[in-house]
């Protein structure tokens, strides 16, 4: 799975042919494409270089759904849904459909639905990990439904997720070689998070359901940090296979078959602190430090 998963994600997608239109209400390239309220605004596979508020649904039988490529675009899916069809991958392991790719620094997804993308949002710096600025995303507010990977970061790009659902899908976040994404104050039934080959993944007030079976936390080679979460009712709570480094404090484990399971590597590092492990198997055999106080 983790092997399938790094090739999945760390080729970046090339030869995206979109228009490169500035959409916002009221100027000339929304003008251009004039619908009445309920139609979208957009096409699928068009470049976003301004902020953009959706008008209505936007179905993508094949290719990304939007490109943005300024930075600190915002755009609003205003309670609509971008929908997909799973393509799966070509013949080099990308992913064939992408809900929202994100090319540049400071983007802003808020208020709609992902459905059904191979990646809901991928983060993309191109396979330049000294970019500067990097690409770099917010998701507020959304629901991503039946995602191959709901929010996806690559190389030097970065994702934070807040106050979303995930549901019916693969990994809510994944981070792979190099990339980084945080899940705050959410909610994920099934697989949460992926962190491989240098990865780095956060699970901060986020309360993660299972159906019993699979993990909830992938790790290998790469780092986790588990903060104030409750991860309920899986096979594995946490699995720290070859983590290289991960950090789980005041949370609650409950009900999993095998709470966290780690295999210990040279240098790895495995911290547990003010953490409950309540049902299903033994707390795990782990050094457990002293509880701090909440942060405000």
């Amino acid at each position: 799975m983790e092997e399938r998963a790094m090739r999945t994600l760390s080729r970046t997608a090339t030869g995206v042919v979109a228009a490169a239109l500035a959409l916002v209400p009221g100027s000339a390239a929304a003008a251009n494409g004039a619908v009445d309220d309920d139609e979208p605004n957009v096409r699928c596979g068009w470049t976003i270089i301004e902020d953009v508020y959706l008008t209505g649904d936007l179905n993508c039988p094949s290719g990304d759904g939007l490109v943005v490529d300024a930075a600190g675009v915002t755009v609003h899916l205003n309670g609509y849904t971008i929908s997909g069809t799973r393509a799966g991958t070509d013949d080099a392991g990308a992913p064939l459909q992408v809900g929202i790719r994100v090319l540049a620094p400071d983007v802003v997804v808020r208020g709609g639905t992902l459905r059904g993308f191979d990646a809901g949002v991928l983060v993309d710096p191109a396979g330049d990990a000294e970019a500067d600025p990097a690409p770099s995303v917010e998701v507020e507010s959304a629901h991503l439904i039946d995602d191959g990977y709901g929010v996806a970061a690559v190389v030097a790009g970065s994702a934070t997720v807040e106050h979303s659902t995930f549901r019916e899908g693969g990994y809510a976040g994944a981070a792979i070689e190099g990339g980084a994404v945080a899940l705050d104050r959410s909610s994920v039934e099934g697989a949460a998070l992926l962190a491989l080959n240098g990865g780095r993944v956060l699970l901060d007030r986020t309360l993660v359901r299972g159906g019993g079976s699979g993990s909830a936390i992938t790790c290998s080679q790469a780092f986790v940090t588990v903060d104030r979460s409750v991860v309920s009712r899986y096979d594995v709570g946490a699995n720290l296979f070859q983590c290289r480094g991960s950090d789980v404090r005041r949370s609650l484990f409950l009900g999993n078959t095998f709470h966290i399971q780690t295999e210990r590597i040279p240098d790895e590092v495995v911290t547990v602190s003010c953490t409950a492990f309540i049902g299903g198997g033994p707390a795990p055999d782990l050094p457990h430090g002293d509880c701090e106080p909440p942060e405000e």
